[in-house]
């Protein structure tokens, strides 16, 4: 079950973004996922350099950048209210 929902208006409609906290050695990342025509796509998101970025593995397809910078507010503030 997601930790918490972001959902964003697109040109598409409103896409559902559902995060997902998971504890690692390596500090906290989020498994992120979304539908869109239908896909289920899935990814990660860590923290870098004070923002919350897409992982490499598993690759986010490239419409998810258009996202991101509304993704990593979204992770933040719900960090900032635990």
């Amino acid at each position: 079950m997601a930790d918490f929902v972001k959902r964003i208006d697109s040109s598409e409609g409103t896409l559902a973004f559902m995060f997902t906290k998971i504890y690692t050695v390596n500090g906290i990342i989020f498994h992120v996922s979304v539908f869109r025509h239908s896909i289920l796509t899935v990814f990660h998101m860590e923290e870098r350099d004070g923002s919350w970025t897409v992982v490499a593995k598993p690759k986010a397809p490239e419409w998810v950048n258009e996202f991101l910078d509304l993704l990593s507010s979204a992770i933040k503030e719900k960090l900032s209210r635990s």
